[in-house]
């Protein structure tokens, strides 16, 4: 009987909840919108909320049809962005911090699915305190979306299929397959046909090793396709009558993103090292989980028998194929970025809650909290620490980290060697949590002022008339839109730089200290201001063409 029974599932659901709300939630809007990604999706999210005509359907980016995405994930921005009439700094991440919590919780139902109530639940804890995941849940991130539609989609067809094993057709069956088309449809508006696909996949090789390839026609493939494509229709079709050029536009996108050699170039390994670290230190137990798989499919293959093994063995091969089908298809496209392969995460959650459940099954009571009280107080003074030390902020950085660590550390071995299994998770996860929520709720904002463009946008408003027309030559960012409320002309060009300011009408142009010393001198130079990010030129000139 698992120790968790007490908990009926709405109780686990209300304290996955919670948990997600507390570490993710005072992260939204505590900082500026920072690079290109975030104040870019947001403006085009502002750009749909204040649309007065198709600018839902259409998405536009400083006034131009916008084709780099599919709209979803800037409907959603939009959606939470209504209650206060514009996107903010938390409205814009607000999505993506309710789509890591939606994700939690799939995940705690398939790990029930997969094994049982506790599994799921271990798995929740795992995914939620996973750095790359926690870092993705208070950012302006089109993946986080993706991951959530994603898992939901292949949850509801693993569900589906084990309900119709056990039960036969069912009204449950039946919803849980129309989910999973639904969802599916829903990746894809997120970010592009390339997700359908990899659900597809993983569930055809899964198929397949189960000699069960057969079975997939009861996913109601017809009525699917249908709900598939209709999704997919109640936006394509009225696009392609409004402003048909835009569909083309994003499929030649999609098309050059897949082919482009020069766009965010890494190396066919390089995802696997990025999913490591971005879900250490649980990453530490995939390897024995991929032991314990490959041990289990032997042993059963050669008909042994034999089932001693220190390693607990897990019970589903079905997060395998989730992660090796992902990542061989991401790993064989040469444009790369670590967080492309968000959506691999749960199934790195569910393979090491996996490990963790078979060894829990098998441990001692937990200590009394007496004894489990002083490794707790070490374990939130070393997360404390190690925020910290990531945010460049402890003093004697060397020093201070190692005392703590060591402590942990003999900690640790003393809980692991009374087979403290309980304990020995609750640690870590209390040390990633109380270290990631302490670094993004308040050392993370200390870096506002040398990542955020805010403070030059509202200079230039403070310079320039109000409704004046400028552009940016060269040195052009998403955050001049969004932070000025305006549409600069993004100028590349000497010969469109000399049109601009030729213009008979006032005009402003903001550009690099190098490149106004090679201007004319019938250039009036309006004011000089520095350049409070590391990248571009030190310092940005206000050029006119008249005084």
């Amino acid at each position: 009987m698992n120790d968790t029974s007490w908990m009926r599932d709405s109780q686990r659901v209300l304290l996955l909840s919670s948990l997600c709300l507390v570490l993710y939630l005072p992260a939204l809007g505590n900082r500026d919108l920072w690079g290109t990604v975030e104040t870019e999706y947001a403006q085009v999210a502002r750009e749909a909320l204040h649309s007065t005509s198709w600018g839902w359907l259409v998405p536009h980016f400083n006034g131009d049809p916008y084709n780099e995405k599919p709209p979803l994930y800037f409907w959603l921005i939009a959606l939470a962005s209504m209650p206060v009439g514009d996107v903010t700094e938390f409205t814009a991440r607000l999505p993506s911090a309710l789509a890591a919590l939606g994700t939690v919780i799939v995940v705690y139902f398939l790990g029930k699915a997969l094994l049982n109530e506790r599994a799921g639940l271990l798995a929740s804890l795992i995914l939620l305190s996973s750095p790359g995941f926690f870092r993705s849940a208070c950012m302006v991130r089109i993946d986080m979306s993706v991951a959530f539609f994603f898992t939901l989609s292949l949850a509801s067809f693993y569900v589906g299929l084990a309900t119709s094993r056990r039960q036969g057709h069912s009204r449950q069956k039946r919803w849980l397959f129309l989910l999973g088309w639904f969802s599916a449809a829903l990746s894809c508006l997120a970010k592009g046909p390339i997700y359908p696909l990899i659900i597809a996949l993983t569930l055809s090789s899964y198929m397949v090793f189960r000699k069960e390839l057969h079975r997939l026609k009861e996913t109601l493939p017809l009525l699917g396709a249908l709900v598939f494509f209709g999704t997919m229709g109640l936006w394509c079709i009225p696009v392609y009558f409004k402003a048909g050029p835009y569909l083309k536009g994003l499929f030649d996108w999609g098309v050059w993103y897949l082919k482009e050699e020069e766009y965010h170039v890494e190396s066919f390994y390089f995802y696997l090292p990025q999913f490591l670290v971005s879900m250490a230190p649980w990453s530490i137990f995939i390897p024995l989980a991929l032991y314990a798989y490959y041990k289990e499919t032997r042993d059963g293959e050669q008909g042994t028998g034999d089932r001693k093994t220190v390693i607990p063995v897990p019970r589903s091969l079905f997060p395998v194929f989730w992660l090796l089908v992902g990542l061989i298809a991401f790993s064989l496209l040469s444009t790369k970025h670590s967080r492309y392969i968000l959506f691999l995460y749960p199934a790195g959650a569910l393979m090491v809650a996996q490990i963790w459940e078979g060894y829990w099954a098998k441990s001692p009571p937990l200590w009394p909290w007496q004894k489990c009280l002083p490794v707790l107080i070490i374990a939130t003074l070393t997360g404390v620490v190690v925020a910290l030390f990531v945010g460049e902020r402890l003093p004697y950085p060397a020093l201070g980290l190692s005392l703590v660590v060591a402590g942990m550390l003999i900690a640790l071995y003393l809980a692991y060697r009374a087979s403290q299994v309980r304990l020995l998770f609750g640690v870590i996860l209390l040390v990633l949590s109380v270290c990631q929520a302490i670094y993004y709720q308040f050392l993370l904002p200390l870096q506002n002022n040398a990542n955020s463009d805010r403070p030059l946008c509202q200079k230039l408003l403070g310079i320039m008339e109000p409704g004046a027309k400028w552009a940016v030559y060269k040195y052009y960012r998403p955050s001049f839109t969004y932070y000025t409320h305006t549409f600069p002309g993004n100028i590349y060009m000497e010969e469109h730089l000399t049109a601009l300011l030729s213009s008979r009408e006032k005009v402003y142009c903001l550009l690099g200290e190098a490149d106004y010393r090679g201007l004319g001198s019938s250039v009036y130079k309006v004011a000089e201001i520095p350049n409070p990010r590391e990248k571009g030129p030190p310092s940005f000139v206000l050029v006119s063409n008249r005084p």
